[in-house]
């Protein structure tokens, strides 16, 4: 599976007046396209994605969002929505699904979707309430931007939970592709392995990000800082796995 089908890439991240993923999203909720959306990583061209990614069925998506998807209770807050593919399926299951992102394009067609409760906010901004599960899926992590933000991320999320509630967050150990890539360029200047420069481009729109894919030692690393435990759920053979802070 390519890098990029683990990655939202949320607008949680985009700057709102250039907002390539939600322009896409809106496009395609409105007339189903094959425009692609491009994306480069360190400067590298990446294989394209498909708007229709983010409005995947329970079948097609894999296996850690499936399972965190099972186990997702209670009052529940899906980070960087995106058009709702996961909302949606809690929502249609009778659970109290809040869907949040910060693309205003994306929370409408969650809204037009048919999701009650939608939230224009980045989640860094966002304490009206407290969860009892909180969903970061596609490699929702990397809305901390890099690495080194990871603790203080964490901390946010830990304030928005309820007693005896948990974070479910997936992500992937990309080592694998500075092997095989051989990048080294880091706009940022991050020495972490994990931390990498996106570039995005639909139609004539495009922003560049950080983003950051931790592996299982840097989450653990960081939950510890913030005085939380972490369970690894579930791991798979791309590199891909989930787990649970707590």
């Amino acid at each position: 599976m390519e890098i990029h089908e683990y990655c939202t890439l949320m607008a949680n991240t985009l700057i709102k007046k250039n907002d390539p993923f939600g322009l896409a999203i809106a496009d395609y909720w409105k007339k189903p396209n094959q425009r692609a959306i491009q994306l480069f990583i360190n400067g590298k061209k990446e294989p394209s994605m498909l708007a229709s990614y983010f409005f995947r069925s329970f079948a097609k998506m894999n296996k850690p969002e499936r399972i965190a998807l099972q186990l997702s209770k209670g009052k529940i807050l899906d980070v960087g929505a995106a058009a709702g593919c996961h909302s949606i399926i809690l929502y249609k299951r009778g659970l109290d699904v809040t869907s949040l992102d910060n693309s205003a394009h994306a929370c409408k067609v969650m809204q037009e979707r048919g999701l009650e409760k939608v939230v224009h906010a980045h989640i860094e901004n966002y304490n009206e309430e407290k969860y009892d599960t909180i969903l970061l899926l596609m490699n929702g992590f990397g809305i901390a931007g890099l690495e080194e933000n990871l603790p203080g991320f964490m901390a946010h999320l830990k304030s928005l939970l309820k007693r005896g509630g948990h974070i479910l967050g997936d992500s992937t150990d990309i080592s694998y592709y500075h092997q095989s890539h051989k990048t080294t360029s880091n706009a940022h200047k991050s020495d972490y392995v994990g931390d990498v420069n996106f570039k995005i481009k639909y139609k004539d729109h495009e922003t560049a990000i950080p983003w950051t894919y931790p592996n299982i030692a840097t989450i653990e690393k960081a939950a510890k800082a913030c005085n939380m435990k972490m369970q690894l759920i579930t791991q798979v053979a791309s590199g891909g796995f989930l787990v649970r802070l707590s």
